[in-house]
């Protein structure tokens, strides 16, 4: 999916791409799906992540939804492209939720708008693009969870730019 996004240059980046910045994302999306699986050793997950890891658990505790997929591999073999779903849900009221996490130290840092996007493909591709679409935004000070996507263009949007990279590259890979 990021091959495709950044090919149109949409890919959702609200922060400047260091390693710094990289590398924790990549830690708290690792602790938290240990937290999911009930793996996470806290003595060994540093100070920094665990603040980024509480606002998660409070985000569970206020929503209490049962996870159905926890950093999940999705694949649109129609489309041709794969990605890393960050969390499928199952909403207390019964509803399924595809949830992309984002880090920030701000939680009012509104997600890129190509999020929604984003978050489209992976409902696609995991086979309900009817799923209610957030992103949670995760900070070392508490979460937020913004308002639902509900443009329902953007799973024709994403599946259009999804064909047309293909078009353009008609080289036969999976677009990650």
């Amino acid at each position: 999916m990021t091959t495709i996004l950044d090919y149109f240059k949409a890919r959702p980046q609200w922060y400047p791409p260091t390693d710094y910045y990289k590398r924790r994302g990549t830690a708290v999306h690792r602790a938290t799906w240990l937290v999911d699986q009930g793996r996470l050793v806290r003595e060994q997950t540093s100070p920094q992540v665990m603040a980024f890891v509480k606002s998660y658990e409070d985000f569970l505790s206020d929503f209490q939804p049962p996870v159905v997929n926890s950093a999940h591999i999705v694949f649109s073999e129609s489309f041709f492209y794969a990605g890393m779903l960050d969390r499928d849900y199952l909403w207390p009221d019964g509803s399924e939720v595809t949830l992309d996490i984002k880090t920030s130290e701000n939680k009012n840092q509104q997600p890129p708008r190509a999020t929604a996007l984003q978050v489209a493909g992976y409902s696609f591709a995991n086979g309900k693009p009817g799923a209610r679409r957030f992103a949670l935004t995760l900070s070392p000070v508490g979460y937020r969870l913004w308002p639902e996507y509900k443009d329902r263009d953007d799973v024709g949007t994403w599946l259009s730019m999804a064909k047309t990279y293909h078009w353009i590259n008609p080289k036969r890979e999976a677009a990650a």
